[in-house]
């Protein structure tokens, strides 16, 4: 059948290619974190410069989670990608982002306290 055919002939085939598309995005991503840094040193910091700062210094994963999806959702819609998307999809996304945005406030806030 054509399924089969798919899976035993086809995505074999394909893997060396996802692969390599998965490398040279995961090199372009390393390459868009070293730019800011190269440029603006340590006086400034960008959107992905404090997700990793998150991760590697505070181990705070949830916040680290939180700012990505809020950083893509944002990117995405002024990108484009959510045109044509209906009313409750929209809809959906925009409580989505308060309610991220509310838990990293919450988040943020109840890290100064302790």
């Amino acid at each position: 059948s054509r399924l089969q055919s798919f899976i035993h002939v086809v995505l074999p085939l394909s893997l060396p290619g996802v692969m390599i598309g998965a490398f040279i995005t995961f090199v372009l991503a390393i390459g868009d974190y070293v730019t800011p840094q190269i440029l603006g040193g340590n006086r400034e910091l960008v959107m992905p410069q404090a997700i990793l700062l998150q991760v590697q210094r505070r181990a705070d994963f949830p916040m680290a989670s939180a700012m990505s999806i809020i950083a893509a959702t944002f990117w995405g819609a002024l990108s484009g990608e959510w045109t044509g998307a209906s009313r409750k999809s929209m809809a959906v996304m925009g409580v989505s982002i308060l309610v991220l945005s509310a838990s990293m406030f919450l988040i943020g806030w109840t890290n100064t306290l302790g």
